[in-house]
């Protein structure tokens, strides 16, 4: 897979570093307020395909986003472009559960207790 991103990556012309040599082509950095690049939201889908092939059913994009967002790069401006890539692909299962399962907390503190009626009186 990581083959194939930097081929992916070298095509799109925003490549950091030539993957046969090592060399230093071209410096990137990507600013966190904007927009990720297209190659960049391809390599997040590409990472949550990968999870679920490894039998991790309900971990998406939008999740893995989340993550790089309020853990990876948390009170970050820029990322280096070849960090960015490296912070998904190297990303593992276990690092994005603790994560999910403390937004899941965090989020139901601000929650009423009628918002819990559904579990509350099955």
């Amino acid at each position: 897979v990581l083959n194939f991103l930097w081929k992916f990556l070298f095509i799109s012309g925003n490549i950091v570093y030539n993957d046969k040599t090592g060399r230093k082509v071209k410096e990137m950095k990507i600013r966190l307020k904007d927009p990720l690049p297209d190659e960049i939201i391809f390599i997040i889908h590409t990472k949550a395909h990968e999870l679920k092939n490894e039998g991790i059913q309900r971990i998406d994009a939008d999740d893995i986003k989340s993550y790089l967002y309020n853990v990876k790069w948390k009170d970050r401006v820029t990322v280096e472009y070849c960090d960015v890539i490296n912070d998904i692909m190297s990303l593992n299962f276990s690092e994005l559960f603790d994560f999910l399962r403390a937004k899941v907390i965090v989020d139901a503190r601000k929650k009423e207790i009628t918002d819990f009626n559904d579990l509350i009186f099955k």
